[in-house]
């Protein structure tokens, strides 16, 4: 189940217990989640970092291609691909951008909109159903049945 406050996502649903639940923040290094920059739509996976420093907590989005447009400034929302998070949830904001002409993709470092140093509440969406894209069932298009003319009688 996705974790998020007012300002943003802030992680999922890890364990749960009786009365109780785990959540793994989207800042944790062993985080990822599928993302959209807001005005290219351009996608990529965000990845938490290796800092233990809840005040300095980026978050690196990788897997862009080279092609697609991200500039410092744009937004990144979840993309809703995979089915763990809902489309459009805000994540950050792109404040650095690495783009090396040998690579495939290029990656942009992100300040995430949640301050997990000063997090105190969450709302957990627990009416989210997550997708298993695997298991639904693909529809085969068929082709539409002709319409037939049938005689009529003429009086």
């Amino acid at each position: 189940m996705p974790v998020v406050t007012p300002q943003g996502l802030a992680g999922r649903i890890w364990t749960v217990g009786t009365h109780w639940s785990k959540v793994l923040l989207i800042v944790d290094a062993s985080s990822s989640v599928n993302a959209v920059v807001q005005s290219t739509r351009a996608t990529g996976v965000i990845q938490g970092g290796p800092s233990t420093n809840l005040t300095d907590n980026n978050l690196l989005m990788k897997y862009v291609p080279q092609g697609d447009a991200i500039k410092v400034g744009d937004t990144i929302l979840t993309s809703g691909l995979g089915g763990n998070f809902p489309k459009r949830i805000v994540i950050g904001q792109v404040i650095d951008v690495h783009k090396r002409d040998n690579e495939l993709f290029q990656e942009a470092t992100i300040k995430p909109t949640v301050d997990f140093a000063r997090l105190e509440f969450v709302l957990i969406m627990k009416r989210f159903t997550p997708s298993d894209i695997t298991s639904e069932p693909t529809e085969t298009p068929t082709a539409a049945p002709t319409p037939t003319k049938t005689p009529t009688a003429v009086k």
